[in-house]
């Protein structure tokens, strides 16, 4: 199995059954989107903290960032 597979059964194989225990756990329908919320914002953080401006660089370089 090669690892684009096995990324697929481990995150989108186990959505439904993570998704129905956020609800079961907090007893509302709308507690897998507020998960999701809560990812993007960290995603969000991540970006904004530990990336790099890349505006004035020039697109013919060849050096890596």
């Amino acid at each position: 199995m090669n690892r684009r597979r096995l990324a697929y059964v481990l995150f989108g194989g186990t959505a439904p059954f993570v998704a129905t225990a956020l609800v079961a756990g907090f007893g509302t329908p709308l507690a897998p989107a507020f998960y999701l919320m809560g990812m993007a914002l960290v995603s969000a953080v991540v970006v904004v903290l530990f990336f790099r401006e890349t505006k004035n660089l020039s697109l013919s370089r060849t050096t890596v960032l």
